[in-house]
């Protein structure tokens, strides 16, 4: 979350996020962030099934929508 905060409104790779989490070598480390971003969509989106906070652009990462 803290990587994604300080990127608001800008995409975050997986590779970048794994990283700043896990560092350079965690294996399946693409599954486990997708694992982290469900759980944390669950405790902040107010329907994590269409999220608006937490985005996903697929085949790249995440971002993190600026607030309005």
């Amino acid at each position: 979350l803290h990587s994604l905060m300080r990127n608001a409104g800008r995409v975050v790779t997986h590779s970048t996020l794994a990283e700043a989490v896990w560092g350079e070598d965690y294996p399946d480390a693409t599954n486990a962030l997708k694992v982290h971003i469900l759980r944390l969509r669950q405790k902040l989106e107010a329907d994590s099934g269409q999220p608006k906070l937490i985005l996903t652009k697929a085949g790249v990462g995440y971002l993190l929508a600026k607030p309005d």
